[in-house]
């Protein structure tokens, strides 16, 4: 059920997002655009379609992902209209042998 869809400009790919609805739930994930073609509202423009295409799907509500210390995206989205409901802290291992446990 995810989507993806990928932003161009001159016919070079610049940026990607996912969506999805699950459960009544609108998703947003992997909003990304390439570094050299941030600060030029790609960005802001696929969250804008990536909101539109969800609304049609009609989800209750619109939620989205982001790392809480990607400051340039959470100000694009709440500039967009999205607020902070919470945050998560993630973990990692390393793969390969000798992970305890596994």
């Amino acid at each position: 059920g995810r989507v993806a869809y990928f932003a161009e400009a001159d016919d070079v790919v610049v940026g990607k997002v996912h969506i999805h609805v699950q459960g009544g739930e609108g998703w947003i994930s992997g909003l990304g655009v390439l570094p050299e073609y941030r600060r030029r509202g790609y960005g802001r423009a696929m969250l804008r379609q990536a909101v539109s295409r969800l609304v049609d799907m009609r989800p209750e509500t619109i939620a989205l992902e982001v790392e809480t210390r990607n400051d340039r995206a959470l100000t694009l989205y709440q500039s967009c209209g999205f607020q902070v409901v919470t945050g998560y802290d993630y973990y990692a291992v390393a793969t390969g042998a000798g992970i305890a446990g596994f």
